[in-house]
């Protein structure tokens, strides 16, 4: 007799009779009842091979950890990681999902990663498979840094203005600045540092410009990333008296702050000071007439503007 049973048919105890009958006349038989107990033996849950991974950095590395287990009824499998891997790797210890995402401080490397699956036995039972994660460099674009706000500048006076760049990448790559539009007579950026130098003529009035500059690493093929830096050139604040039909003086103000608020007042003497107008400057040029500039009684008149934010 023999009795190979199968993982369904255990553990389990199981009763057999067995029954020997001769041949004679009359035939005699004679019955024996034994007991066979099938226990249960555990089997070692079973790992899928895994498959070496490469990616670029920045990039998601993702893939099921899959096993079986032979047992019956079917254990409960935990997954886990049995070397130091880098900072960053999930491995979801119930199904087996792993993910990571190297930062550019990670690659380019490689990493050997070592997983391992057990059973809930006692003492559990383990199967440990392992693969390669190759991660190649991944060149990224410099970041250019310009201000939103637009440079304010004055008619001739010189202007030095750092344009800001960086790397991203490990190790640092070599960065170069350059123009992308034409910019103006005299003005330069210096392509290692990105300094932008300039300084306005008299009598420019060109304003609200911008210089279009871009930046460009080393890489193969080079990344640029370029970005506009807004010009405003504050005009030379002007104030001048004209004549009208009727005798009276006009006084035109020019080239004042957008938004300031202007007071006009007048004196005869220096010392006491009378408001004629106010008003917001809107950037247009502004005439305001002084009603008492003919008066008879009045052999000398100043002016002067008070300009407030």
């Amino acid at each position: 007799m023999t009795l190979t049973p199968t993982e369904q048919e255990g553990p389990e105890s199981y009763d057999i009779s067995i029954k020997v009958t001769d041949n004679g006349q009359p035939s005699k038989s004679s019955t024996t009842t034994f007991a066979i107990q099938v226990n249960e033996v555990n089997q070692s849950p079973v790992l899928a091979p895994l498959q070496n991974v490469q990616i670029f950095e920045g990039f998601e590395a993702s893939f099921q950890v899959t096993s079986t287990d032979e047992d019956f009824p079917k254990q409960l499998l935990t997954y886990r990681i049995r070397n130091k891997v880098p900072q960053g790797t999930v491995l979801d210890i119930g199904t087996g999902q792993f993910s990571w995402i190297p930062n550019e401080e990670q690659g380019p490397g490689v990493f050997l990663l070592s997983i391992e699956v057990s059973d809930n036995a006692t003492p559990p039972l383990i199967a440990v498979a392992e693969e390669v994660i190759s991660v190649s460099e991944r060149n990224q674009p410099p970041i250019l840094q310009i201000p939103d706000a637009p440079l304010i500048i004055t008619q001739g006076e010189p202007v030095s203005f750092p344009v800001s760049g960086t790397d991203p990448d490990i190790p640092i790559k070599k960065l170069e600045y350059s123009r992308v539009t034409p910019i103006p007579e005299g003005a330069a950026i210096d392509s290692a540092t990105g300094l932008l130098t300039w300084s306005p003529p008299d009598g420019f009035q060109d304003d609200g410009m911008a210089f279009r500059i871009q930046i460009s690493d080393d890489g193969t093929p080079p990344l640029i990333t370029e970005s506009t830096l807004s010009v405003s050139i504050k005009q030379e604040f002007r104030i001048g008296i004209t004549d009208s039909s009727n005798g009276l003086y006009n006084i035109v103000i020019e080239s004042a702050e957008f938004g300031v608020l202007i007071t006009l007042e007048a004196s005869t003497d220096l010392k006491s000071w009378i408001e004629i107008a106010q008003t917001v400057y809107n950037g247009n040029s502004l005439e305001i007439t002084d009603p008492d500039s003919n008066s008879p009684i009045i052999t000398q008149r100043f002016y002067r503007a008070v300009i407030r934010p």
